[in-house]
């Protein structure tokens, strides 16, 4: 992935950090210039579905212009690919660029009469692994293919077991949408996933893995839960952020799970659990960072 767009990508996240909170916190919050020059930033930097998607939350424009960029990375297997998600500069659909898209979708409230969301959920009943069960986060990346070293495995076998491992990421999510997506043929699937979900969390009584934690996160704002399924694993969410967050300054320039990426506004009840004013702290930090061009750099590198 080019540089720019491992900045882009931080500076997405900024800036819609701010947006839904700059006028909701008696906390820092960027200077009118600072917050014009991440604005342009993107502008210059970003790609079509950047930008338009910035446009959709900021000022309200069109969800049609988002739709529209978006679907320059579906493929017609329906799968969403050509690096939406930008750690692999592959073409090839994977479940990961598809959960992606629905991300976006889900966010601008789109239909699921919408042509893209049909094909997704196509794609995405095509490639369930019954031996899983459940779904691959990516197809198997050999050490040529052009990734992050995390994608990347020595083998099909390895592939497996890596996938194995994953669990609730993405499946969890998937699931999701199937709840708010899927169609009535999907309830005998619906209740095979939903199974294999709650065991898996039932597993462990440890803190999930980060982003298992996000996955089981955007499975519970979905509709079509049960009230005990949604209590009972918001329950976990709010435990298990609470415990995964970290509360050390320090570690704060490295990765690690930030607060909004769980919350969709501030007060978000799944952060719940979190020290009260650490998610504030955090953002506070985060204005620190932001660079001279009006980005913020990644936190994170491929080595």
């Amino acid at each position: 992935m080019p540089m720019s767009g491992r900045w882009v990508g931080e500076t997405i996240r900024r800036v819609y950090a701010e947006t839904v909170t700059r006028y909701d916190r008696a906390m820092k919050t960027l200077s009118a210039e600072r917050y014009q020059a991440a604005v342009d930033y993107l502008a210059r930097e970003g790609r079509p579905l950047d930008r338009a998607l910035f446009r959709y939350t900021a000022r309200r424009e069109s969800r049609d212009a988002v739709i529209q960029e978006l679907a320059v990375f579906q493929n017609v297997d329906g799968g969403c690919g050509q690096s939406l998600e930008p750690d692999a500069v592959v073409a090839e659909s994977s479940v990961l660029d598809t959960t992606h898209a629905l991300q976006v979708l889900r966010r601008i409230k789109a239909e699921r009469s919408v042509a893209m969301v049909v094909a997704a959920m196509g794609y995405l009943r095509q490639t369930y692994d019954t031996s899983l069960p459940g779904w691959p986060i990516r197809p198997f990346a050999s050490a040529e293919t052009p990734c992050a070293p995390w994608w990347k495995s020595a083998d099909e076998s390895a592939w497996r077991t890596s996938m194995e491992k994953g669990r609730l990421n993405p499946t969890a999510e998937v699931l999701g949408y199937l709840f708010e997506y899927g169609q009535p043929a999907d309830a005998g699937l619906i209740e095979q996933v939903t199974a294999a979900v709650a065991r898996w969390i039932d597993d462990t009584d440890e803190p999930l893995e980060s982003h298992e934690l996000l996955c089981l996160a955007r499975l519970v704002r979905s509709p079509g839960l049960s009230e005990t399924q949604r209590e009972t694993w918001t329950a976990r969410v709010r435990r298990d952020v609470a415990s995964v967050v970290n509360a050390d300054p320090g570690s704060w320039d490295s990765y690690g799970l930030k607060p909004w990426w769980i919350a969709e506004t501030p007060g978000d009840p799944l952060l719940g659990g979190l020290e009260p004013g650490l998610a504030e702290a955090m953002l506070d930090h985060e204005i620190g960072r932001q660079e001279a061009g009006g980005g913020w750099p990644p936190f994170w590198d491929w080595g």
